[in-house]
Parts: structure tokens; sequence; C-alpha cells
């Protein structure tokens, strides 16, 4: 069973579920515009670094799934994390000025999983992408505008790594029916890892 923590090195070449919440369980998200921004301050400072395979954004958490690349680049794993954490600083010195608040929005450490197999990739993926019918925010997965699901599904996105995706899941059928056959709250419940979210 994979360990959630802060600490662990986000190692070249493995893949990561990447994870936080607000502060208090406050709003990371208050409006459409924020979630776009977040996404495209993701790119561009992440594009380099890693793979994106899937990500949900709720009103008050996060989750993406990655790869980082593969690098020979001394203090490349620490990069990543550099650079997520100065996505996360943007994210709060915007939500902080137009909402004249103060202080931390994230808490303080983003978590970190290490994935090791491509059983937990598959379900993972299910799990992130039906987050806003475990949340209550939607009651339809494939039609939430703030998952990768959609784009993946219509080819419309330049941030995930659909081929490779696709190489995870055998084939975009296998992927539908995982997604509408496969229930991932009682696959990966066990792990609790929404307990800290």
């Amino acid at each position: 069973m994979p360990s959630i923590t802060d600490k662990t090195p986000l190692e070249s070449g493995c893949y990561f579920h990447i994870y936080n919440r607000g502060i208090n369980r406050e709003k990371l998200f208050y409006r459409h515009a924020h979630y776009l921004i977040f996404l495209r301050r993701y790119q561009q400072l992440l594009e380099e670094h890693v793979e994106t395979y899937a990500y949900c954004l709720l009103p008050n958490h996060f989750h993406f799934l990655i790869r980082v690349n593969d690098s020979n680049m001394p203090g490349n794993e620490k990069m990543v994390s550099n650079k997520l954490n100065i996505l996360f600083s943007k994210h709060a010195l915007m939500i902080n000025n137009q909402y004249n608040r103060y202080g931390s929005l994230f808490c303080k450490s983003f978590k970190r999983i290490k994935i090791k197999n491509d059983f937990y990739l598959r379900n993972l993926t299910t799990y992130i992408h039906h987050n806003p019918i475990k949340h209550k925010v939607s009651t339809d997965f494939a039609t939430y505008q703030y998952s990768s699901y959609q784009g993946i599904i219509n080819k419309d996105t330049k941030l995930i790594n659909i081929a490779g995706l696709y190489t995870i899941f055998n084939s975009p059928e296998d992927f539908i029916k995982r997604h509408t056959e496969d229930n991932p709250f009682a696959i990966l419940g066990k792990l609790k890892i929404e307990k800290t979210i």
C-alpha cells in the first residue's frame, strides 16, 4: 500500500498522485476564472518537467496524477517540488488580493504518493475523475468541467498525455469502460486518501 507523505522525493521516471487542500478546508477556487488560471499556470510551470495523466480541481482541493520526466540533471526532483510551490504561492497571492485575505491558502505541504503499478494507476485515474461525485460537487463526473475526463474523451487537451494514458488502460474503450463500470471508491477507499482532504 502506498504511503501518504509530504516528504517522498519526486523521483525522475516515477508516477505520483499529487494533492492538497485549502487551509481549514477553505476554498481555493471561487470563480470559473480561478480554475482556468490555476491550470494555465500549472501547464506553464510544469509542462517541461512532468507528464500529466489526470487531474480534478474541486472548490477546496485538487488532485493530479503525474509522471516526473526522465532526467539526469542534478536537482530535477527538487525542481518539480519548487515549481509546484511557485504555483501554489501565485494562486494564493491572487486569491488573497482579490478577497482581502491574508496568510496561507493551502495546507503547508502538498501530499504525494508514489505509484508503483498499472493496477493502481488505472484505479487512481478513475478515482480522481469521480471526485466531484464523492464530494457532491456534481452528479455526473463525465460532465464536470474542471477535470481532465472530457478533454481526454474528446481528445481536446494539450495538458494530458492521452497516448500514455491509453497505454496504461490498454485502449480508449477500456478507459471508458473502467470509468463507467468500476467503483474506484470501493477499490481505493481502504487507502483513505481523502482523510487529509
